[in-house]
């Protein structure tokens, strides 16, 4: 009975049923509801010692998605089930897996999940639930770096050139990755992809100032000449926006 609930996801009258048509057995529902509960309990130790080495693991993914749940509502004549939207969170390693329902995907979900203060690293998406995380610690998923790569690669100009080369970097972690090439190859393309971030700051800037009528070759040179001065730098917010903030 714990089987087809909790791999098959039966409901307990399905699972009446295929005991009753293939095993010529009956159970009330009570009876199955009852089964399958005290499966989880037979289970509670080997999974509490699953979470716990988890927790040791040195990389460990995590994700969630959309679970659709119910909550029953009885009464003298009937029972009256009610489906609601909880959220289904994941960590997995290279060997185990760990579920939970979570009515949030907010933060404090993240973190009884991973942990208040985890030891391994995370992969993730940008989900902001995980900010709680060093960023030293902290991987985006290279599944969704490599989708913003593709869409950065559509612009027009710089933006798109430095789309296609972090695409085409990305690419080639990956081809990398499956001939298991050393570390030091890693270290030469992290490099070469920083150098592209790099250029995109560059490209933040040249959008800003042509938004603003300013002339971007004139506020590149203000700023490297502050920064070799060590002065103070040149703002690229408008001074109306800094004073707002400032004085709200």
């Amino acid at each position: 009975m714990g089987t087809l609930v909790g791999q098959f996801h039966l409901t307990q009258r399905k699972v009446q049923d295929v005991q009753g048509h293939v095993m010529g057995i009956r159970f009330s529902l009570g009876t199955v509801s009852q089964a399958y509960g005290l499966v989880s309990q037979a289970l509670a130790a080997p999974v509490a010692q699953l979470h716990a080495e988890l927790q040791h693991a040195p990389v460990c993914c995590s994700d969630k998605t959309r679970h659709q749940s119910h909550q029953s509502h009885q009464s003298r004549e009937l029972t009256m089930w009610m489906w609601m939207w909880m959220w289904m969170w994941m960590l997995a390693s290279d060997w185990g897996v760990r579920l939970r329902i979570d009515p949030s995907r907010a933060q404090l979900a993240a973190k009884l999940l991973l942990g208040e203060r985890p030891s391994n690293a995370a992969v993730s998406d940008r989900c902001a639930g995980c900010n709680h995380l060093p960023i030293e610690q902290r991987q985006v998923c290279w599944a969704h770096l490599l989708r913003d790569f593709e869409r950065i690669a559509g612009r027009t100009g710089l933006g798109g050139r430095v789309g296609r080369r972090l695409l085409g970097y990305g690419c080639l972690l990956f081809r990398w990755r499956a001939a298991d090439k050393p570390s030091q190859n890693f270290e030469w393309l992290q490099k070469r992809i920083r150098a592209q971030l790099n250029v995109g700051n560059i490209y933040s800037t040249v959008q800003t100032c042509k938004m603003q009528g300013r002339v971007a070759y004139e506020f590149i040179t203000d700023a490297v000449q502050s920064w070799c001065g060590q002065w103070r730098p040149p703002s690229l917010v408008p001074e109306h926006i800094h004073f707002h903030h400032t004085y709200a």
